[in-house]
């Protein structure tokens, strides 16, 4: 019978195999807060599960994730760059923003060509959506750019939300599955102000001893305006009507698009409210699934 750790193990493992990345053992020695030694013995034990090449680990059956390390990472750099120039002409274009990062498979640099770049914004109480259609607009022009220039960019804004949500967020999650995404960001704006929400959520904080957020700070002087503007709070709520009901529409044609071609995994579900809109993937529920599963690193 598996023991705590070794069910971790597996679980660890065959989460990054399926989200397209080969673990380092030093990164998979972090996370399961053991010593590399301790490590070495324990995937002995587990052998039979995994494949092993120059210090990656990936679960049986995705070997190719080693060949596709290098490209994967490469992808991934190749958005980032791209995402920090979106991000300072955004920055400059917005006051109302808080916080912007890049998460999902460019943090995790498990991106494959065809993949798009996750946005996490937040932005000021009441003005998600204004923020959120100057984003829209700014997206589409560097999409259509990048297409005149014979390459694909999509950007995809699958977190966002204003302050007095995130607030609630980091107050009520404290999973292991939840401080890991937290922290697996490639930071471009806002890290003194998410850094304060990270130090006030346990999960978070715990994790943190253990993966750090990649920062890569743009120091631009935003003047910032004044929040209180009752003008400029009704017409967030007129733009989240109009905008809310086409970003569900287009979800809904992407989600038909995704199964005719059978990729159950690829599909989502989408959340639009006054305050945040979310973005969850079939995969990512499953992963959920699998992270609740964890002994050592479980919920609570």
């Amino acid at each position: 019978m598996l023991n705590t750790l070794h069910k971790d193990l597996l679980t660890l493992v065959y989460i990054s195999s399926l989200n397209g990345y080969a673990l380092s053992l030093t990164e998979l020695s972090k996370l399961l807060g053991i010593n590399p030694f301790t490590l070495e013995n324990e995937i002995k034990i587990l052998r039979k599960d995994f494949s092993l090449r120059d210090g990656l680990i990936v679960a049986k059956g995705y070997e190719h994730l080693f060949d596709e390390k290098v490209l994967r990472w490469k992808n991934s750099e190749f958005f980032l760059k791209n995402a920090k120039i979106f991000a300072k002409e955004l920055i400059k274009r917005d006051s109302n923003l808080k916080f912007l990062a890049l998460c999902g498979s460019t943090a995790y640099r498990s991106a494959s060509k065809d993949d798009d770049i996750d946005i996490f914004l937040i932005t000021d109480k009441g003005r998600l959506w204004l923020s959120l259609f100057k984003a829209f607009l700014l997206a589409r022009v560097f999409e259509l750019k990048a297409k005149v220039r014979g390459f694909k960019l999509s950007f995809c804004f699958s977190y966002v939300m204003d302050e007095r949500e995130i607030k609630r967020e980091f107050a009520s999650r404290n999973s292991f599955f939840f401080a890991r995404d937290a922290l697996t960001l490639d930071i471009l704006y806002g890290y003194d102000y998410y850094e304060k929400l990270i130090l006030k959520n346990r999960a978070t904080l715990t994790l943190l001893k253990r993966i750090k957020p990649k920062v890569h700070e743009i120091n631009l002087k935003v003047k910032r305006k004044l929040k209180v503007n009752i003008f400029w709070d009704f017409f967030d709520l007129i733009i989240f009507a109009y905008l809310g009901s086409y970003v569900r529409f287009k979800a809904y044609l992407k989600n038909l698009r995704i199964k005719k071609k059978n990729y159950t995994l690829k599909s989502f579900q989408i959340s639009t409210k006054e305050h945040k809109l979310l973005l969850e993937s079939e995969k990512y529920n499953l992963l959920t699934k699998y992270y609740l599963k964890m002994g050592v690193l479980k919920d609570g």
